[in-house]
């Protein structure tokens, strides 16, 4: 984690970032290492690992193949999460109709997921919302450069079911300079 949990107060708790990165996505990890430890996936690159094993659970219900999915997937969710967290610079990118879809999108969430930002092939003009549910097929967008999790873990603590106040919350808590510098990557 590129930031102390303390950074991130009063916008989301200790406790929570805490639990969210030691209990939780430190489970994701150890799981994904147990399932390939001593397979032809325990040395491939996670972003590869995750192409094939899309590929292969289309037409294989092999549980194995589908945890290895949800744990790979997992992490490279939290870990993308992590770096555009730690409150640093301003948000000058996101206007109020862009945080009021993004609200929206959260809102819109039945159970739990992820909701990314992608730019458009304008990237001063507007955003394109891609809302990405880790029990699909879907491959994490390769452009993204925004991330709020939405897994009731992330926010219940803080928020309850107050998704609405669980974005501004999550939108104090960002670093900007790092959104900023994957969108001149993007």
């Amino acid at each position: 984690m590129p930031f102390a949990p303390e950074s991130l107060e009063p916008h989301l708790s200790v406790q929570t970032i805490n639990e969210h990165y030691d209990v939780i996505h430190r489970n994701y990890v150890e799981t994904l290492n147990h399932l390939i430890k001593d397979t032809p996936y325990e040395f491939v690159d996670i972003d590869e690992l995750i192409r094939s094993l899309s590929a292969i659970k289309r037409h294989n219900h092999d549980p194995r193949v589908r945890a290895i999915l949800h744990a790979a997937k997992q992490h490279v969710c939290h870990s993308f999460m992590w770096e555009i967290l730690g409150p640093q610079g301003e948000n000058d990118m996101f206007d109020d109709r862009t945080i009021e879809c993004l609200k929206n999108e959260v809102k819109g969430v039945f159970g739990s997921g992820w909701v990314w930002i992608v730019p458009d092939d304008d990237p001063k003009s507007t955003y394109e919302f891609d809302v990405f549910v880790s029990k699909n097929t879907s491959v994490i967008p390769m452009n993204a450069i925004y991330v709020i999790d939405v897994w009731e873990h992330a926010y219940y603590r803080d928020y309850n079911s107050d998704k609405g106040a669980y974005v501004d919350a999550y939108l104090q808590a960002t670093n900007w300079n790092a959104v900023r510098t994957l969108l001149n990557e993007a």
